[in-house]
């Protein structure tokens, strides 16, 4: 966010998803010094504008998955044109469980087997909660030979 030669930035502005209203501000058109403002319904405390010399940000802290979504950032300059960017911000949730199962959807604890030799193994990862949950199939279709087989 660099103004345009002999021009200022006078205001910050950060919105989300269409909103109409700002969810973060950073004001410097007061004398006194850049003011700082932001929705506490949506952001809480976790929010901050960074205004370094060579780096301006928002600073969103303990994110969550409703934090996910379309933000735009306005930049209003003194004299200048103001400037709007984009940025899409994606939350990866991780699961919360993962479940081995067998072929009748049974679930598997620390041993699977004893299978006979020369059979196929089907064997099931499902994962539950989290945002990118997918069943996760794992078939050995080649014969099995008489030793352990360990899967990370």
């Amino acid at each position: 966010m660099s103004a345009p030669s002999g021009d200022a930035v006078s205001l910050v502005l950060w919105f989300r998803d269409g909103l109409a209203t700002p969810i973060y501000s950073y004001d410097l058109r007061e004398l006194s010094g850049p003011l700082h403002w932001h929705d506490a319904a949506l952001l809480g405390a976790r929010a901050l504008f960074k205004a370094e010399p060579e780096s301006q940000y928002l600073q969103l802290t303990d994110l969550v998955a409703a934090d996910a979504g379309l933000y735009k950032c306005r930049v209003d300059f003194k004299r200048a044109a103001t400037i709007n960017n984009r940025v899409n911000l994606t939350i990866v949730v991780p699961p919360t469980a993962l479940v081995l199962q067998d072929e009748e959807g049974m679930p598997v604890h620390s041993v699977l087997g004893p299978v006979m030799e020369g059979t196929n193994l089907r064997v099931s990862c499902v994962a539950s909660g989290g945002e990118l949950s997918r069943l996760l199939l794992l078939e050995i279709s080649s014969k099995l030979s008489n030793r352990e087989m360990t899967l990370n």
